[in-house]
């Protein structure tokens, strides 16, 4: 039968969070089994306090537990990350375990290596057509003379005598018993007798890499293209990184982008918004045919389908977005002045704003 989860931290039931938080911290180091080697129980007694933590910790758990007891949580309720609970004390753990705590198993010699980023700039039209470029990067390659091994050729690693093979070593001081890293072979279990001249025994170099990448038609800007073993060389002889390329699209003179959609505005004369007919417009691809209904006002958006960016995944095309600007001429000449006269005299007058008022106070339509 599970006991008490107050009486497991030794807490009264009206504990603040800070003080289940003090009791666990004190009981977690007293009770860890790294400190506890010649305790059989050591390791289900810090099971114990990490549950009973995992439950009191959380209020929602807490709050089910104080009402129904151990019969109202689900199994859920009581499950514990080892991870996640030494994470809230590495001020502590740090220091009594060296980083850790419990006994962690030697890394391996052979690790993946760090992964690099690039930022590219590329044109609006590369970024509709798609296009192919050629970037050169710094970054370290395993040693062509020991071949990442870190050893000079004919030569090779031993078992390390500090550690034996483990990674790490149990340090005594009085009853603690705390784990470190092994300093004499950096937690890899082996040693080099004799290292690479060449790369000094680290098993890398640094060099200039070239990497051909293909932008995809559509690209957006920001997107980030990934480039599988174009990054760094891994440790001991371990696997390339990647390379990640965040991709930056400069902006057009006319366009607008959103997505596979692309906008502009289209200065229309009063004799086209008014008679309508049809303009050649430009398209990221080239040009296009554009109808202009007869009575077009300023700020309608007349849309031509597949005639925007390509997108990446399908390769449908977007739409073109056109707004339409009625463009008033800045000078006449003497024949345009008397054509706009004329049509001053014969067109309607428009209603104005006071009239259209007073007729909406009287009852009246316009």
């Amino acid at each position: 039968m599970k006991r008490d989860y107050y009486e497991v931290l030794g807490i009264a039931r009206t504990a603040t969070s800070q003080e289940i938080k003090t009791a666990y911290r004190k009981l977690a180091i007293q009770y860890h089994p790294d400190r506890n080697p010649d305790n059989p129980d050591a390791e289900n007694q810090f099971k114990e306090i990490a549950e009973a933590y995992a439950v009191l910790s959380d209020s929602s758990k807490r709050e089910k537990y104080d009402r129904y007891g151990h019969d109202g949580l689900s199994q859920g309720d009581i499950s514990y990350d080892f991870n996640d609970i030494f994470g809230g004390f590495t001020d502590i753990f740090d220091t009594l375990f060296g980083g850790g705590g419990r006994h962690s198993p030697r890394q391996g010699r052979q690790q993946r290596g760090n992964d690099l980023q690039y930022s590219l700039r590329i044109s609006f039209d590369e970024a509709y057509t798609g296009t192919e470029k050629k970037i050169r990067i710094k970054r370290r390659e395993h040693c062509p003379a020991c071949a990442g091994s870190g050893a000079e050729p004919g030569t090779g690693r031993k078992t390390c005598p500090t550690c034996r093979g483990r990674g790490n070593v149990l340090i005594r001081q009085g009853f603690f018993t705390m784990s470190r890293t092994c300093p004499a072979c950096g937690g890899q279990g082996e040693i080099i007798e004799s290292p690479c001249k060449t790369c000094a025994g680290e098993g890398t170099v640094l060099n200039e890499h070239e990497v051909a990448i293909r932008i995809p038609a559509g690209i957006e800007d920001g997107d980030t293209l990934r480039v599988r073993d174009s990054g760094e060389a891994g440790p001991g002889g371990g696997i390339y990184g990647d390379l990640y390329i965040v991709v930056g699209v400069k902006s057009h003179p006319v366009f607008r982008r959103s997505g596979p959609d692309v906008g502009f505005d289209l200065p229309v004369t009063f004799s086209m918004a008014a008679l309508g007919g049809e303009m050649e417009v430009p398209t990221p691809g080239g040009k296009a045919k554009l109808k202009i209904p007869a009575g077009i006002q300023a700020g309608t958006v007349l849309e031509l389908k597949g005639e925007g960016f390509p997108d990446m995944n399908t390769g449908k095309k977007g739409r073109l977005l056109v707004e339409v600007q009625i463009k008033t001429p800045h000078h006449l000449n003497e024949e345009q002045r008397k054509l706009f006269e004329k049509l001053r005299e014969i067109e309607d007058e428009p209603v104005s704003v006071w009239d259209r008022l007073k007729n909406m106070f009287a009852g009246k339509s316009v």
